[in-house]
């Protein structure tokens, strides 16, 4: 009698714990529960990126991932690109949401549907050779601004000053952060336009000689993209779910993980 209520109790057991991982598999096997193709990077150290287990990490991702286990409505399925493809994907309809560290600009709003809660500051500097400093467009003139994408916020920002002052400066392109960091410890390019969570990965990844300007370039931040036409009850959904997120403080936790500084932003 005393092994049944034994054998009784552990069946017990096993049971619960059964129906508790059933519990958390429902989201994925419910026929319910509607996909949303989330784009987001794959290389892109410590935002998103593909860690030695050859899983996807990341502040961008962890925060992705905390969104989904709070809206079991939607489940989640990641599609990593790069930027550029990944703004593409979303215009096209091949995916649903787009994470890539984006911030606002009119030509991006006009094709896309803006989150209305950031949750990153992305305030740009110029980013020169320690001695050298650049510390204003006008310290430009006549040298080069090295930026990595022309689909990127920094190129968006320096163009549009350059363009309406008769292009004192050049703009050119790397593909890569330690190439555009070499370029201007090598003197090729006299600064990049970067965040000072860049600047500070760059120093702590490369042991880069460079410095911060004294002063914000270009104030902003960043936010999930959405469909123009299709994307406005997600959008919705995760504006609720990202508010909530940093009143309870996770963004900033999570930011102090990534980043060692508190980077989350308040409502757009």
């Amino acid at each position: 009698m005393y092994n049944k209520k034994i054998i009784s109790l552990l069946l017990t057991a096993v049971l619960a714990i059964s129906l508790f991982s059933a519990c958390g598999k429902a989201k994925t096997e419910d026929g319910d529960a509607k996909e949303v193709i989330i784009g987001l990077g794959a290389d892109f150290s410590p935002i998103s990126f593909y860690n030695d287990d050859k899983e996807l990490d990341g502040f961008e991702y962890e925060l992705l991932a905390e969104i989904d286990s709070r809206l079991p409505e939607y489940v989640f399925t990641y599609k990593p690109s790069d930027f550029t493809n990944i703004l593409l994907s979303l215009e096209s309809g091949k995916i649903d949401a787009a994470a890539h560290l984006f911030e606002f600009n009119i030509e991006r709003d006009n094709k896309y549907l803006y989150g209305t809660e950031g949750y990153m500051h992305f305030d740009l500097y110029f980013i020169s050779k320690t001695g050298n400093p650049i510390n204003s467009y006008e310290d430009l003139t006549g040298k080069k601004l090295i930026v990595e994408s022309n689909a990127g916020n920094a190129f968006y920002v320096a163009n549009k000053w350059n363009e309406e002052h008769g292009k004192p400066f050049e703009i050119i392109f790397e593909p890569t952060a330690p190439i555009l960091i070499e370029d201007i410890e090598s003197g090729v390019g006299a600064a990049a336009l970067a965040s000072s969570a860049q600047y500070d990965g760059w120093v702590r990844e490369y042991g880069a000689d460079i410095q911060l300007s004294d002063g914000v370039v270009n104030e902003s931040g960043t936010f999930i993209l959405f469909n123009k036409q299709t994307g406005a009850e997600l959008q919705a959904a995760f504006d609720k779910v990202l508010a909530d997120l940093k009143t309870e403080g996770f963004v900033t936790e999570l930011s102090l993980k990534w980043f060692g500084v508190d980077v989350s932003v308040k409502a757009k």
